[in-house]
């Protein structure tokens, strides 16, 4: 049994891992771009005009996910799109109460790292 329980839980220390990502595409058509060619701007940034692509949505634990990770998936799934930047509106951490209602739960005290992001093309 406990062998059992071993092969169930190491392929879901892997699906923990992952960054859950999800968008709702606002212009289509556009030619993908290198994640590399896809800059970063945050909301304080003065950027130059711009065509909003499509906001972007990310999820994942915060054991197993990092913020950079997390902006490299913005910036990966932007460059499909066609957008050659993001304006990263946040990435934000588990609240106190989450990663305690997580451990009385048998969760090992991990949460949920959010973030959000619009994909844009700068002419």
């Amino acid at each position: 049994m406990q062998r059992f329980s071993l092969i169930l839980a190491v392929p879901m220390l892997f699906i923990a891992g992952c960054i859950n990502l999800s968008h709702s595409v606002l212009v289509s058509g556009l030619t993908p771009v290198a994640m590399e060619d896809v800059k970063v701007y945050f909301p304080s940034d003065d950027f130059p005009d711009h065509t909003r692509v499509a906001l972007l949505y990310a999820a994942g634990s915060d054991v197993f996910t990092s913020r950079a990770k997390m902006v490299d998936k913005f910036r990966a799934l932007a460059g499909q799109l066609g957008a050659n930047g993001i304006i990263l509106s946040g990435i934000d951490e588990a609240s106190t109460g989450e990663q305690i209602a997580n451990a009385l739960a048998g969760a090992g005290g991990t949460g949920t790292r959010r973030g959000d992001a619009i994909a844009i093309f700068v002419e």
